[in-house]
């Protein structure tokens, strides 16, 4: 019990694990490479709250449930919080210096509505994974767990999508409006781009959740 509620606290590291974790998914996404993606799931201490969430529950402990519950959506938050900031400083880059930005591959496998169901069974497999692992404390296998679980990247994606929408909204009327005019190219929810790039981080944030 101590060592999961050791995992689960909103200390400085938790913090600014969440943060370093955070912006190498965000250089992951944007330059669509799964080794900086895979690194970021391996530092995330996402797992720590829901590990402690769960376990409370189950041992009838309410503090530590909802203690585990509130410090994980602090944790979500600053996920997508430091996606927004990122999406915001690599549309000002662009704006001076680059070309049109567009969705990556690894941006856009994160908005599809049938990687939310399959993301539903994964956690069901991969939560029985975490209770062997605890109860056997063969910690070595959440690694494994954190990996397949993926839980930081999609909240990452959400702040940087939603950060989209706002650049698209706010330079849609400029003359350098064609730098910001096709973040997607496959239009599937509106045929406006904002709202597109909303629902899309939405989605985002459902395989997350």
């Amino acid at each position: 019990v101590e060592a999961v509620k050791r995992d689960a606290a909103l200390s400085f590291d938790f913090v600014v694990l969440i943060i370093v974790a955070s912006i190498l998914a965000c250089f992951g996404l944007v330059e669509n490479s799964t080794l900086f993606l895979a690194a970021s799931m391996l530092i995330s201490p996402l797992m720590g709250p829901i590990l402690a969430a769960t376990f409370g529950s189950v041992i009838k402990d309410s503090k530590l449930h909802y203690w585990g519950l509130m410090n994980e959506f602090i944790g979500i938050f600053l996920c997508i919080f430091c996606g927004f900031l990122f999406g915001l400083i690599v549309c000002g880059i662009e704006y001076g210096f680059g070309d049109t930005i567009k969705l990556t591959p690894e941006m856009a496998s994160r908005t599809e509505l049938h990687s939310v169901i399959v993301g539903i069974f994964i956690a069901m497999v991969s939560g029985a994974a975490v209770a062997i692992a605890v109860l056997s404390e063969n910690f070595g296998s959440l690694v494994g767990v954190a990996i397949s679980a993926s839980l930081l990247p999609p909240a990452v994606n959400t702040g940087l999508l939603w950060a989209y929408s706002l650049i698209h909204v706010s330079f849609r009327s400029t003359t350098n409006s064609e730098k910001f005019s096709k973040f997607v190219e496959s239009i599937k929810y509106s045929e406006n781009q904002s709202i597109e790039l909303l629902v899309l981080g939405s989605i985002s944030l459902c395989m997350t959740l």
